[in-house]
């Protein structure tokens, strides 16, 4: 208690304005984790009640002998039901950050519900998933089905090509990319589904906490009801409890109605979807069947990436090769140029040359003659 509370009331004269400020509901003092402290710190069977019993009904002198730990708790439970207080107050402080998790949770498995049951880019996929698998196994006994497990879809990334990095999958990623691009917005329509696997993932502590909140407006509009209205007990003049959480239990049970009908829509919709793929929600755990699909986009993005380096290498190795043979044949053009040049020289060369000689000849021969 030294560390968890104590230190938090070092700014008030004594334990009684701690009490006063607590009864006031005041939020820089009541906070969650103060509260929390508080609860963690409540006198159990344990404890010796009769002796703070004596000392709670006695004379504030007197609790002077007692150590400050043991002061300051007589002091707090000079409030009115301080335990059952101190419980509602946490469960107030704690409800809306809870309430407002719960909502965005459901509404993302329910959104993913719906995306499986009604995406037509999806259902065509599997139709052609479906098609390309009983053309493979034509020759086998698998050949011809008219329907496949959902769980199947991941084995494509299992089934090698000639080439050991490319499986099946790439394949019909390029192949859906060049042909069929309009079925890719099926990535668009699952874009809740990893999301969806990793909540389904802790499901029970999701309803469990849904129903933990429902159990505390229940106990909270009884404790309202039976123990703190006016015939009930007269309360001190600064105490706001039964005000304050009158009026959060009616804004929050208003609240919390939305709430159980999106939990009752989304327990619904994903068991319905989960029999549409023909699996049994009693069966086949929820985080599995939208894993399963979780995996599937997962996969397809890795394996359309692959392909598409793939196809730029192939590209490039292409242009490489055109760019080698465009070079090679430039050399040997400018060598039969270069070549037909060199003999074109030669020849005018000696042409000039025997035209020479035959004139001296000539020149000579008639000299002689003369």
């Amino acid at each position: 208690m030294y560390l968890a509370v104590l230190p938090r009331c070092k700014t008030f004269e004594n334990y009684e304005q701690v009490r006063i400020h607590i009864m006031q509901f005041d939020e820089e003092l009541c906070s969650e984790t103060f509260l929390s402290n508080l609860k963690m710190f409540v006198p159990s069977k344990d404890d010796d009640l009769k002796i703070m019993k004596k000392y709670q009904d006695g004379p504030i002198e007197a609790c002077t002998e007692l150590d400050i730990p043991e002061q300051f708790i007589i002091e707090m439970l000079r409030m009115y039901r301080y335990e059952t207080r101190i419980h509602c107050m946490l469960v107030k402080s704690q409800f809306w950050e809870k309430f407002d998790q719960l909502e965005k949770n459901m509404t993302i498995v329910l959104k993913a519900s719906d995306a499986l049951k009604n995406s037509k880019s999806l259902k065509q996929l599997l139709c052609l998933i479906l098609m390309l698998g009983n053309f493979m196994n034509a020759a086998s006994l698998q050949g011809g089905a008219f329907g496949m497990r959902i769980t199947s879809i991941n084995k494509l990334i299992d089934t090698k090509a000639n080439v050991t990095s490319l499986t099946l999958l790439h394949v019909l990623t390029g192949v859906i990319k060049r042909q069929f691009p309009k079925l890719l917005v099926f990535l668009d329509d699952l874009k809740e589904i990893e999301q969806a696997a990793r909540i389904t993932a802790s499901l029970n502590d999701m309803v469990q906490q849904y129903t933990e909140m429902r159990k505390d407006l229940k106990d909270l509009e009884l404790e309202l009801g039976t123990k703190w209205q006016p015939e009930d007990v007269e309360l001190e003049e600064y105490d706001k409890f039964r005000d304050v959480m009158t009026e959060y239990k009616d804004v929050a049970s208003n609240r919390f109605q939305d709430l159980q009908t999106l939990y009752i829509n989304m327990d619904a919709k994903y068991k319905d979807v989960m029999t549409y793929y023909g699996e049994n929600p009693k069966v086949m755990r929820p985080d599995d069947f939208f894993g399963t699909f979780a995996r599937f986009v997962v996969t397809w993005k890795e394996a359309t990436a692959a392909e598409e380096k793939m196809v730029l290498k192939q590209e490039r190795d292409e242009k490489r090769k055109r760019d080698e043979e465009l070079r090679k044949e430039r050399q040997r053009l400018k060598k039969e140029k270069d070549e037909a040049a060199l003999k074109e020289k030669r020849g005018s060369v000696q042409g000039i040359n025997t035209g020479k000689y035959i004139y001296i000849l000539n020149v000579y021969y008639n000299c002689l003659l003369k």
